[in-house]
């Protein structure tokens, strides 16, 4: 058997999110033999989301697995937290929460047991590991460092067109934003909406967010304005979740100048990513995995993910985060007077690094390296 038969990427059937539609997609390139299969093949890789019991059957085997790993949960041990135990570990926390030398380890134990002990079961198991980011590494190394590791960036098709078919922006017209909708808490989605509308409020700037993908469902803790910030605002275009890419999705993209991306801490944002794949540059927070995936294709301002503590609210509590608007806007000044230039630096990015043919060769070359 050839080595390409010998290396299969098993793919969770009917798993719906940004990083899922990635991993079909990288599934299928590694997967190119038809003759690929999860039973002959003697090096697997599995998404973090795989079924544990998948994941002993290949070990179980004789088979070498690895392991595709985004982030790991660092809530900060708060009241947001707490509410959100079970009846067991809420009295337990809640009286060791008040012994002020003991708050860096409960928080380590409160994450390890709601829910990192499950990727750290995954990770156990695992001859070695592939990380979305070096900003994932650098997460997981906290607790984890003896493993056969690398760092692959996720990527996409290059769907980008030609500088003839773009529409170039100008702040005489209006400027189109879009996003890629969000309920966890730190995606930044409130910011962004926050910003289009001091965009056109305080700067007189004629600007619109479309929001791709909204489900109508609000994060935990969100200011009560949420999602009345959204609804019937004119500045505000949402189009209905999604599990694949359809014209509608497409459309809203290709009609965009920029992608926003505000979120915090975000390990490899794939929507980031996918937005890019049609040839938008990137205003947003050099924060998490972002810089490492937009390089020069976009303006990002300084950002510390880290700058109160490793641990802060990422799941319960909804921390709004002060971005400096009037920074942002001098970011937007500069891409608007570069905009070709960044429009080749997206193309860059795709040519050299986020392609997926690029990145499911990435994969294979590392997995190669474990055949013999």
């Amino acid at each position: 058997m050839s080595d390409e038969n010998n290396i299969f990427a098993y793919n969770v059937v009917g798993a719906k999110s940004s990083g899922a539609r990635f991993y079909r997609l990288l599934s299928a390139e590694i997967n190119c033999s038809s003759k690929a299969n999860l039973q002959d093949s003697k090096v697997v890789l599995f998404n973090i989301y795989t079924p544990l019991r998948k994941l002993i059957a290949a070990r179980l085997s004789g088979k070498k697995v690895f392991l595709r790993v985004d982030g790991l949960w660092n809530d900060k041990l708060n009241s947001y937290f707490l509410e959100n135990m079970n009846w067991f570990w809420q009295p337990i926390f809640g009286l060791l929460g008040k012994i002020p030398l003991a708050s860096v380890p409960l928080n380590h134990l409160a994450n390890l047991i709601f829910d990192n002990y499950k990727a750290f079961i995954k990770i156990f198991i695992a001859n070695g590991l592939v990380y979305q980011s070096q900003f994932s590494r650098t997460l997981h190394e906290v607790y984890i460092r003896k493993k056969h590791k690398t760092v692959i960036l996720n990527g996409a098709p290059w769907m980008g067109g030609s500088l003839s078919s773009v529409e170039f922006p100008r702040f005489e017209k209006e400027l189109r934003f879009c996003i890629i909708y969000s309920s966890a808490p730190l995606k930044g989605i409130y910011e962004s909406v926050k910003f289009v509308e001091w965009l056109n409020n305080e700067k007189n700037v004629r600007a619109k967010l479309i929001v791709i993908g909204f489900d109508w469902t609000a994060p935990p803790s969100s200011p009560d304005d949420f999602l009345e910030s959204m609804q019937g605002n004119e500045h505000i275009e949402l189009l209905d979740a999604f599990d694949e890419f359809g014209d509608q999705q497409k459309g809203a993209i290709q009609s965009s100048h920029f992608y926003l991306c505000l979120s915090r801490a975000d390990n490899c944002p794939n929507a980031l990513v996918e937005a890019m794949s049609y040839g938008l540059p990137v205003l947003g927070l050099r924060s998490g995995g972002v810089s490492e995936i937009v390089g020069s294709a976009g303006v990002l301002l300084p950002f510390d993910d880290f700058d109160n503590g490793f641990f802060f609210g990422s799941r319960y509590e909804f921390l709004i985060m002060a971005v400096p608007f009037d920074e942002l806007f001098e970011g937007l000044k500069k891409l608007i007077e570069n905009y070709e230039f960044y429009l080749d630096q997206v193309a860059e990015r795709f040519s050299s690094d986020l392609d997926i043919k690029i990145v499911s060769q990435r994969y294979r070359q590392f997995l190669e390296t474990f055949l013999s």
